[in-house]
């Protein structure tokens, strides 16, 4: 059921159409070239944490691109995945003793909670398409907030740009947050920044919500993205991500020119397309762009600006450049900006790595272990001697006759004089944990004690002679070792008994480990997506012909050969984890070159049997431990 918001849009988009027969040219003032570093700058170093944005300061981009995920307790995030997954952050520690849901990679952050997230170590892994990238080892993932008070830590005068993208599935509902919750956290996130709005972008390839955030916020500029995969539903039904709006249903000779059409109906300020069909060049003879002149001519004359992504090849900016766009991100802003520059466009000033690097020092969090420096435990005098009041601490100095307290002469050969390491002098006395056995600054007087006591002779000296006794000594050795062999042993047995309760799965982990699928309910030639430990399955009904075509396939020649025999317990069903095997998204359905499902994040394509056959993807999608039961009617996955 569409939003009021969608809904008022939709009615009013007959009305709006027929104004748009006469467009306008306009005219746009930037200040800078709009240079967007992806996910801070991902070529040059571990994406979405604080380090990536830092160089992108230091690279001199004008806006700071970025995604926002919403974790279990309503936590605003900067990360891009749904599932955090094991490409980029590895666990550390469980955020509570015994907590079920440890280990937290493979989970979706919609079912961790902040807490959770904070104990990950997401800056270790270089991805495989960026082996120049430099790591930030233990370096945590941040909040929106905390992003924000690192920007005004290096940006005191405020001038950086953010486009913040919701990381929405309209086509899975339960791997995100709805449309509702982003809108009102997000927002509040905006309002509490510290910036204008007009210096934050909103971005989203689901136009919910767009709509939804240009009702409660009309000053704040909103994105459009878009691409292939998102233009148009399978069979070229209508798209899931474009609001209930049918791209061929707008005015327009290409697709470009009707996709800002349909972008301008939602009120859009920017229109913001992939810049090619995904694994194509422009010198290639099978070159095709999704982003065309005639998309970025309309653009303009619709008064929205037209800013493409991800655009990592300087014939590709170029090409852009040459048709008049008014940003570009990129995974690699300081090289395009040389680009940029040369072609004689205004760029943002870079910011000074000293600066910028003391904000990081700062600002950063790391999910490791670090040596503490605690303060003093006590202060002494220049003289060497603690300062206690009503104590006297003084020790006496190695030469005194009555240093061992029964008066033997002679020095104090036992200690030898020396200074505790890392002492330092103040005007106000030596500070240390240790202390100083060096001789002090002035000699102790003997005194005589006066006493009301009456002096007596001892009738007899004690005999301590049994304290040298070898078989008393033995004895208590022997209790003494039994005692500790005893109280070790149930140590160790306590130990071990909270070690295997920790390791035992709670009921709630085991009502997940498991789950039963109806068969019965799926026809023939259709999908279904389930949630098992936190993780999408995807679950298809093979048509005969689908079945063929899956089998006819030389299979040997595939980047991870597999038949299909062996990816199946049935010919006619299809099970496997919905997670892409490049970076853990979650591919969309009876999409891609092969008929199978496509990853709109990074392009990756499988075939009808889960197959990786084009894009970064290096796998197949992975086929979970599963069986049939009751008839062949039920699917237990488990």
């Amino acid at each position: 059921m569409p939003s009021p918001a969608i809904s008022k849009v939709l009615c009013l988009l007959a009305a709006l159409t027929t104004t748009w027969a006469v467009p306008s040219q306009h005219v746009f003032k930037d200040k800078h070239f709009d240079l967007q570093g992806h996910r801070g700058s991902r070529g040059e170093t571990v994406e979405s944490l604080l380090p990536a944005f830092a160089w992108a300061f230091i690279d001199g981009v004008a806006t700071l691109e970025l995604d926002n995920g919403i974790t279990k307790d309503g936590a605003v995030i900067v990360w891009h995945d749904e599932v955090i997954s094991s490409t980029k952050c590895n666990d550390t520690k469980p955020a509570f003793k015994n907590d079920p849901a440890f280990p937290y990679v493979g989970k979706a952050v919609v079912d961790l909670t902040l807490a959770q997230i904070k104990t990950l170590d997401c800056g270790s892994k270089r991805l495989t398409d960026f082996p120049t990238a430099t790591t930030y080892p233990g370096t945590k993932i941040s909040t929106l907030n905390e992003l924000f008070k690192f920007a005004q830590c290096v940006d005191s005068k405020r001038e950086i740009q953010f486009n913040i993208e919701s990381k929405i599935n309209p086509e899975d509902p339960s791997a995100t947050r709805g449309v509702d919750d982003f809108v009102k956290l997000q927002r509040a996130e905006f309002q509490r920044s510290g910036y204008k709005l007009s210096q934050i972008t909103y971005q989203s390839f689901d136009w919910r919500t767009l709509i939804a955030m240009k009702a409660v916020e009309p000053k704040l500029p909103t994105a459009a993205l878009i691409d292939r995969t998102t233009v148009f539903g399978a069979n070229n039904s209508t798209s899931a991500w474009l609001a209930g709006l049918r791209v061929q249903d707008f005015p327009g000779e290409t697709t470009g020119q009707q996709i800002a059409y349909a972008a301008k109906s939602i009120n859009a300020d920017i229109v913001s397309p992939a810049a090619v069909q995904f694994g194509t060049d422009p010198k290639s003879s099978n070159y095709v762009p999704f982003t065309t002149k005639e998309m970025i001519d309309q653009a303009h004359q619709l008064g929205m600006r037209v800013k493409p992504w991800t655009v990592n090849r300087h014939n590709i900016a170029e090409q852009l450049l040459d048709w008049g766009v008014d940003g570009i991100i990129t995974d690699y802003p300081e090289a395009t900006r040389r680009l940029i520059q040369s072609r004689g466009l205004v760029v943002a000033p870079k910011i000074s790595k000293k600066k910028v690097f003391e904000c990081l020092n700062k600002h950063v969090q790391r999910a490791v272990k670090k040596a503490v420096s605690l303060p003093p435990t006590v202060r002494t005098l220049s003289s060497g001697i603690p300062q206690a009041p009503l104590l006297n601490l003084a020790a006496r100095a190695p030469h005194d006759a009555h240093a061992h307290h029964h008066g033997a002469p002679g020095p104090r050969s036992d200690v030898p004089p020396s200074w505790a390491g890392g002492v330092s002098r103040s005007n106000s006395g030596l500070v240390s944990k240790t202390f100083t056995t060096v001789s002090p600054s002035f000699n102790f007087q003997q005194r005589t004690i006066h006493t009301s006591v009456a002096r007596k002779d001892a009738p007899e000296v004690p005999n301590f002679s049994y304290r040298t006794n070898p078989d008393s000594n033995r004895a208590l050795s022997y209790f003494m070792v039994g005692s500790l062999g005893v109280i070790s042993a149930s140590a160790a047995k306590s130990s071990v008994s909270e070690f295997l309760q920790s390791m035992a799965a709670s009921a709630d982990v085991l009502a997940l480990a498991k789950v039963e699928v109806d068969l019965t309910t799926i026809p023939e030639g259709k999908n279904v997506i389930i949630k098992w430990r936190g993780k999408p399955v995807f679950i298809r009904h093979r048509t005969q012909s689908e079945i063929e075509e899956a089998r006819s396939m030389d299979w040997k020649t595939f980047r991870d050969p597999q038949p299909d025999e062996d990816r199946v317990k049935k010919p006619e069903w299809l099970v496997m984890l919905g997670v892409c095997t490049h970076l853990g998204c979650v591919p969309i359905g009876e999409a891609g070159d092969y008929g199978g499902w496509f990853c709109p994040c990074h392009g990756s394509h499988y075939d009808i049997s889960g197959r990786a056959r084009k894009g970064p993807a290096p796998l197949n999608l992975e086929v979970p431990q599963y069986e049939f039961s009751e008839g062949d009617d039920k699917l237990v996955i488990g």
